[in-house]
Formats: structure tokens, C-alpha cells, sequence
């Protein structure tokens, strides 16, 4: 939706008689989808009978709209005031831990990193992917190598984070290395995926070993 037919939709909303957790959810998903952070907000504040849909669309939307601070401060305010029928979810997680990258909270993303095993949360393809990128991007690349070593399962996306974070810390030869480990006979990351890690990793050091000689 563009700001005209958001404009348009809210006052459709506004005019129903009976709204149900649906048409509200709806409402602050597109909201968010199209920019409308403040406005999702908003609709979020006013809402009775929030379900985990309503949360993971809020907390999610603001982690990706720039809104980190704001996403946990909703992730804290859901544990408080949620009851046992909602509680936080890989979905949820994923996104808190993307927050945590995005700010350098390491230390929260340490205590969401123990949330998950104190609630026995599976730690699959995406949650191991959220974790490394989460550690990587907060300067701890050994835990997030660990990580990574442990995840049963890998994608394209979770070579492609763990490769960045390696990067990041000017470890080139270990970067190189984690593409030809033991790890890569489990990853479901298709060769072609593998080969564009690695040029884009080549292109990487060249941008940065000709910046320094310039």
C-alpha cells in the first residue's frame, strides 16, 4: 500500500463495526510492510487480545525498519504482559537476535542466546543463523564459529553470515577455510551459492587491500 491507500484502508478500518484480532493483525502488517512504523504502533498500542501473530509482526517490523531499541524494548514489555497461550517463538527470536547485531548488544544477545536452551526453543537453520550473525556482528566470531561448527544443518544464508563476521575481523585465512571444512558436507547451500561466498569474499580483500595501497 502506498500512503494514499493506507490512508484509505485505516479509514475503512475505522468505519467497521465489528474488528476481530484478524483484521487488526492485518492492519499492522500492512502498516509495517509499506512504512507506516508509526502507524503500526499505534493500531499495536490500541489492540485487546494480542496473539503471538501480533507481537512477532511488531517486533519483527521494527528490528527491520531501523527500530532495533524499540523491538526489544516490545520483546521485554511481551514477556511481562503476555500470558502462557503467547509466548516467544523461533520466529520472535529471530528477530530479537537481529536487533542485538544491530545495535552491538552482545550481552543481550547472550541472555536471549540462554533464553532459548532454558526453554528448550529448537535451534534450527534459522535460529543457528540469527545466533552466528548476531555474535559475529558483535565481535565475538569464535562463538559464533562454534556455533556454526554445531549447526546440523546449513544454507546458503548461514555460510554467507558466518563468511561476513570472519571478514570483519580480517581473518583470511580461516574465512577461506570454513568453505572447504567438514562442516560444508551437511550444508543444503547449493555450489553455485558456495561460489558466489567465495568471489564475493575475493572481492572483499581486493576492495580493502586496494583501498589501503591507494
Amino acid at each position: 500500500m502506498a500512503c494514499g491507500l493506507l490512508n484509505n484502508a485505516s479509514k475503512m478500518f475505522d468505519e467497521m463495526v465489528v474488528t476481530d484480532v484478524v483484521t487488526w493483525n492485518s492492519m499492522v502488517i500492512g502498516c509495517l510492510r509499506n512504512g507506516g512504523l508509526d502507524m503500526a504502533m499505534d493500531l499495536f498500542r490500541k489492540m485487546n487480545g494480542r496473539n503471538i501473530i501480533t507481537w512477532n509482526s511488531i517486533i519483527t517490523g521494527l528490528a527491520q525498519g531501523g527500530r532495533a531499541r524499540e523491538s526489544l524494548e516490545l520483546f521485554h514489555e511481551m514477556q511481562l504482559l503476555s500470558d502462557d497461550m503467547v509466548k516467544p517463538d523461533k520466529i520472535t527470536i529471530a528477530s530479537v537476535l537481529s536487533a542485538c547485531a544491530q545495535l552491538g548488544a552482545i550481552d543481550h544477545g547472550k541472555w536471549v542466546h540462554g533464553y532459548l536452551r532454558r526453554n528448550s526453543i529448537e535451534c534450527d537453520v534459522v535460529i543457528g543463523t540469527a545466533l552466528v550473525n548476531m555474535y559475529g556482528k558483535c565481535g565475538d566470531v569464535q562463538k559464533a564459529f562454534e556455533i556454526f561448527k554445531e549447526m546440523p544443518e546449513k544454507d546458503a544464508s548461514a555460510w554467507t553470515v558466518m563468511i561476513s563476521g570472519v571478514c570483519s575481523t580480517w581473518i583470511r585465512l580461516e574465512g577461506f577455510g570454513l568453505l572447504f571444512g567438514d562442516g560444508r558436507s551437511r550444508s543444503k547451500a547449493k555450489p553455485c551459492d558456495i561460489c558466489w561466498i567465495i568471489v564475493s569474499l575475493c572481492s572483499f580483500w581486493f576492495g580493502r587491500t586496494r583501498s589501503l595501497v591507494l
